[in-house]
């Protein structure tokens, strides 16, 4: 029996053709334990962090006891047919503490797209850009929406939507630039307005804007890219746009094309 789990947009999860979500989501704390044990490979929790994300406002032993009673229905939920006593494939207790076992059969959305960026940044650093744009592009469609987007305000999962918005961030960027090698500056284009949506002060993004605009022509865009950098960073971080980014503007007002197209680095163009 090999569970699937969806992590971005709603949460879902699968044991085999089963659909658990339903029964999950009924469960209620069942559901979320299962997302923190999922999101947190390999790691041992303790009773006491548990009980805190979950009963921070219980007496403990009225906590210590809603955790048991949890962790026997999540197990429930995942392996209908266990017995009471028997141990559980996909939890596993210790005297005070509780962990996910990686070796029991299972896959998530999260796990294939870290091995699909992985593979993208070999590629490329192979100098095999058509290659690792297709993996980029693998992992870009895995991104359903917000990463445990049920879970946006919760204290446990928040530190992990800031790192998975960043990494989608530096997806889009490397599939920016993948395109742009390829001369695709349209598709490159499309990677950093949605980077942008992520992050509207992304610096790196905008100057990618900048220059996209540029080479396909559209001069006038490249311009309010610019301003459009100006006025985001100002409202956003109060700061003034970086030298390089000050660098690229005044070239473009110079129109010196031989400089602008040292940007992209000549050596990954396959």
């Amino acid at each position: 029996m090999t569970l699937r789990v969806q992590l971005f947009g709603e949460f879902h999860v699968w044991r085999d053709q089963d659909d658990l979500t339903p029964l999950l989501t009924h469960l209620g704390k069942p559901k979320t334990l299962l997302k923190i044990f999922l999101t947190h490979p390999g790691k041992i929790f303790t009773k006491d962090e548990l009980i805190e994300w979950l009963w921070p406002d219980l007496p403990p032993c009225t906590a210590a006891s809603n955790l048991r009673k949890r962790i026997s229905e999540l197990r429930r939920a995942l392996e209908p047919e266990i017995s009471r006593g028997s141990e559980s494939t996909y939890i596993f207790t210790g005297f005070s503490h509780y962990r996910f076992n990686e070796s029991a059969p299972h896959s998530t959305d999260a796990q294939e797209f870290l091995q699909r960026w992985e593979a993208g940044r070999h590629l490329e650093h192979s100098g095999h850009i058509r290659l690792a744009i297709e993996e980029y592009e693998a992992a870009a469609a895995l991104v359903r929406g917000d990463f445990l987007a049920e879970d946006r305000y919760e204290d446990w999962a928040s530190p992990l939507q800031v790192e998975w918005e960043e990494r989608c961030l530096r997806l889009l960027q490397r599939l920016s630039e993948g395109y742009a090698r390829l001369g695709q500056y349209d598709r490159a284009l499309d990677q950093c307005r949605k980077g942008l949506k992520i992050k509207p002060w992304c610096e790196r993004l905008f100057r990618q804007k900048i220059l996209f605009h540029y080479h396909t022509g559209e001069h006038s865009e490249a311009l309010h890219a610019y301003q459009a950098c100006v006025q985001a960073l100002r409202e956003h971080l109060g700061t003034e746009p970086a030298p390089e980014t000050q660098a690229l503007y005044e070239q473009l007002l110079k129109r010196e094309t031989s400089e602008l197209l040292m940007v992209i680095p000549h050596q990954y163009v396959p």
